[in-house]
């Protein structure tokens, strides 16, 4: 039994940031465990590849009987045309959504879309079990697997929620041998080829704009020996020399961090390491920098989201702004690059905290800073709270046609003004890269020809987007 999953094209949704494409590792992980456990499993990243739908059909062939379609809230638009294309050229294919729109969308995708059932959650289990009811030919796949919804007889049925993963180390490593050349994607590299890695799942603060719908709160753990026998196969094996670590919440464990950066050390993998994902800023101490920085750390990304104390509270991250300047600082002394990534159109934003956001970030002073409107994600608090007591201005649960970066306010608060909110977005870039110093020390952080181009990348998706209009 054929089983092909896909990552959809969504080139078409603006204001996503086309300078960092990562691989996939949702699908990766599926795939490679599918394959560990006797199921042939492909993989087509029809994003990084450019693929029209039809191109898609012609990778997936005729005998596929089993089709997985992963997507967020940016490429939801690609992902529901593709599967209306696909299910008319195999009808006789089972269609299966995952990722986090659908699972918080779930009805929507199957009552007006054709896929015949939704993977709620982690998808690793669930999939196996709908592999295997299929290999035995059960009439009804789906019937008795924990996290699916799916169709019957015209109605939507709900099966029980899949437990969590508590054993992380249980899974296969990301087989990167199905993805296209590493060499495709893009993100700031030091060195190349990268690679990418995730060492823990689920976040356990409760942020009101967070989606959480795939690793929830509970947060779990790979063990340091499984992470750095994964790194070295990425270096045996891809030959990999930089490795970008994507989980949502690193340092939520400081223990396991300093255990793992001590690993690391220890193998002396001569890599460079790139925390792509936002860290606490209140879960650092200058011995764990320090070890960060000898394990091969060379760039941070510490998500700030506000600079007013009275926001921080609101969206539930209450992270003391005094912390976020101490670790800029001490990171800086360490010699790693800090990103600092900034939201504006939060719960409370008025003109006066979105200006107090762009200078925290002029005082702050990150090498790079992040600038996004802030979206909300259906199945989170924010986007609960826009529909009780605010305006949604374009229907979200169908996905969005601008991402962070497109200039586009899809809510507003009561107290939030619509065209407020575009123009603080804009005058937050002019106001921070504006300044001749801070250009120069970007010219001067830049140790490679990759790193140079991925800097004028970066800068043409800035001028795209603060030049769109609202």
């Amino acid at each position: 039994m054929k089983v092909v999953l896909i990552n959809p094209n969504s080139i078409r949704t603006q204001g996503t940031n086309t300078a960092t494409i990562e691989p996939p590792l949702g699908i990766g992980y599926l795939a490679s465990y599918l394959r560990r456990e006797g199921f042939p499993c492909e993989l087509i990243d029809a994003d990084i590849l450019n693929l029209s739908d039809r191109n898609v059909l012609d990778r997936i062939g005729r005998e596929a009987e089993t089709i997985g379609i992963s997507f967020n809230i940016a490429s939801a638009h690609a992902a529901f045309k593709l599967v209306d294309y696909l299910k008319r050229a195999l009808p006789g294919a089972l269609f299966i959504a995952g990722g986090p729109h659908p699972s918080a969308v779930p009805e929507l995708c199957l009552t007006e879309y054709p896929f015949d059932a939704v993977c709620i959650g982690e998808g690793e289990e669930t999939l196996l079990s709908v592999a295997q009811n299929r290999a035995r030919h059960r009439t009804d796949p789906f019937a008795d697997v924990d996290g699916i919804y799916y169709k019957k007889g015209g109605r939507v049925v709900q099966n029980r929620p899949r437990k969590l993963i508590e054993r992380l180390d249980s899974l296969p490593f990301v087989d990167f041998g199905l993805f296209p050349n590493l060499s495709l994607y893009k993100t700031r590299a030091r060195a190349k080829p990268v690679g990418t890695i995730m060492m823990s799942r689920g976040c356990p603060y409760q942020c009101v704009y967070c989606n959480k719908n795939i690793f929830h709160a509970a947060h779990r753990v790979r063990s340091v020996e499984n992470v750095v026998a994964d790194m070295k196969q990425q270096i045996e094996r891809f030959g990999v020399r930089q490795i970008d670590i994507v989980d949502d919440n690193l340092l939520a464990d400081r223990a396991y961090a300093h255990e793992l950066f001590d690993g690391i050390i220890r193998r002396h993998f001569n890599l460079y390491l790139n925390l792509q994902n936002g860290v606490r800023a209140d879960a650092l101490s200058e011995d764990l920098v320090k070890k960060m920085k000898r394990a091969g750390v060379f760039k941070v990304s510490m998500g700030v989201e506000s600079g007013d104390p009275g926001i921080q509270n609101k969206i539930g991250k209450d992270l003391n702004l005094e912390d976020v300047i101490a670790s800029t600082r001490l990171f800086k002394r360490h010699g790693i690059e800090v990103y600092g990534n900034f939201m504006l159109g939060l719960p409370g934003d008025t003109p006066g905290s979105m200006q107090r956001t762009i200078d925290f970030a002029g005082k702050m002073d990150p090498d790079i800073a992040n600038f996004m409107i802030t979206i909300p994600f259906p199945g989170t608090e924010l986007y609960e709270l826009a529909q009780r007591q605010g305006t949604l201005y374009e229907d979200l649960k169908r996905g969005a046609r601008h991402g962070f970066y497109g200039g586009y306010v899809y809510y507003t608060l009561p107290g939030m003004d619509r065209r407020s909110v575009a123009g603080y977005y804009k005058k937050s870039y002019r106001a921070f890269y504006s300044r001749p110093q801070k250009i120069l020390e970007i010219i001067r952080s830049v140790r490679s020809l990759s790193e140079f181009r991925w800097v004028c990348d970066a800068a043409v998706e800035v001028m795209k987007s603060v030049c769109v209009s609202q």
